[in-house]
């Protein structure tokens, strides 16, 4: 029995630590480069890269600041309470955390993320609202 014991803890250790991993790419990626460049150029236009919902969305008479905060929280507060929840299934729970980060982090990325992500809205800042527009328009088909 106390082999079992120690199985389960080393498992839910295991998890806790790839939780905390999934919780620092999240954190991280707030700062990216890409994202702060792309939502530079979409605030000209009032627009807001969500990383929560991948995708855009207008901020028209927002905060900025404000809704990013908001944003962050909400992803991280996310990953924290998924990442607690495997805890406690212990392996299982590694599989299915490891199944999810795999999805969210790199295969379950969408076409229109992609696409903005490769694109010059997120690659250098560009002063003109129209040709912002014009970028948005292309990959989303909003603007």
């Amino acid at each position: 029995m106390p082999e079992l014991v120690a199985i389960g803890s080393i498992g839910a250790l295991i998890t806790f630590l790839l939780a905390n991993f999934n919780l620092f790419i999240v954190h991280k990626s707030f700062s990216d480069p890409k994202i702060e460049i792309l939502n530079a150029n979409l605030a000209k236009m009032e627009w807001y890269w969500s990383m929560e919902q991948g995708a855009a969305v207008s901020v028209e008479g927002q905060d900025i600041q404000s809704v990013r905060d908001a944003d962050y929280q909400k992803a991280t507060r996310s990953a924290f309470i998924f990442g607690t929840l495997m805890i406690f299934l212990s392996w299982l729970g590694l599989l299915i955390l490891s199944i999810y980060m795999i999805s969210v982090h790199k295969t379950a990325k969408s076409r229109i993320e992609k696409k903005i992500m490769s694109s010059d809205l997120a690659n250098r800042n560009i002063s003109d609202a129209e040709m912002i527009k014009q970028l948005l328009s292309q990959a989303t088909g909003v603007g």
